[in-house]
């Protein structure tokens, strides 16, 4: 079983195919700062896409879904998955 870690009910981990979690409060790359598009009144500008690279294992790519502004913050839809993971694991 997966234990996310949380900070101020905040859940930061991406899940790929069942694999133990990159938690983003303690690894990482620049993606960790991508944040939800919800409240902040601006649509989502990127994606996460899962791809293949050229050895055949599977990626999460950022794509975005405009030309981007330099400076832009970068915003994602988490989706509903992420959200009904961070509403069960605040109740535990």
């Amino acid at each position: 079983q997966h234990r996310a870690y949380h900070h101020c009910c905040l859940c930061c981990c991406c899940y790929l195919n069942n694999t133990p979690p990159v938690d983003a409060q303690k690894a990482g790359n620049e993606s960790r700062f991508i944040n939800d598009y919800r409240g902040t009144g601006k649509p989502p500008n990127v994606t996460f896409e899962h791809y293949f690279n050229r050895e055949g294992d599977l990626r999460i790519g950022i794509f975005s879904r405009k030309k981007l502004r330099k400076g832009e913050e970068l915003l994602a839809d988490y989706g509903h998955e992420y959200w009904d993971r961070m509403k069960k694991a605040a109740c535990n």
